[in-house]
């Protein structure tokens, strides 16, 4: 095992301890996730559900426009919203960000570590490694309400102010 974690950390190159892992993970990468049954129950809500997402988005897109943040999904475009993500201004603050909304009580997550480390530790991806260390996600399914979307968008303006995640 290696060093422990700390939320301040700007980056931890974890990329031999996470390859040594990956053998360990190998069952679950090939479970079936869902059975041909599990999407036949689902079929009939997923109408509602693709409008509860884009209801919790839309809140998300009005809360988020008056702050100076990029907004990286393109649910309008396909008309479908897995996570809304938006960029922030460097790693320090997307941990700030989603520590700070988690302590909320909101849903949020930054788990975007890039993959070039543990399949081609030689190669150079800086896009992957700054997004990754950049992305921040907050929910949009079942779990998510309107009043909880509010309650993000009030959190993410009293963390941020007008500063923390900048437009690119």
């Amino acid at each position: 095992p290696g060093a422990a974690f700390a939320p301040d950390d700007v980056f931890i190159d974890g990329s031999a301890a996470l390859r040594d892992l990956v053998p360990h993970f190998a069952p679950l990468f090939f479970a079936p996730l869902h059975t041909a049954g599990d999407l036949a129950e689902a079929w009939p809500t997923l109408a509602a559900n693709l409008s509860h997402r884009r209801e919790i988005a839309a809140v998300y897109d009005a809360g988020l426009s008056a702050l100076p943040v990029q907004i990286v999904s393109d649910w309008q475009g396909s008309g479908v919203s897995w996570r809304y993500s938006v960029l922030a201004a460097d790693h320090r603050t997307q941990l700030r960000v989603v520590n700070g909304l988690r302590a909320a009580g909101s849903l949020a997550s930054n788990h975007y570590f890039p993959l070039h480390p543990l399949f081609g530790p030689e190669d150079r991806c800086e896009n992957a490694t700054e997004l990754g260390q950049r992305l921040v996600n907050v929910w949009v399914d079942g779990k998510a309400t309107v009043a909880g979307a509010q309650k993000t968008v009030e959190t993410l303006r009293t963390l941020l102010g007008s500063r923390a995640i900048e437009e690119r």
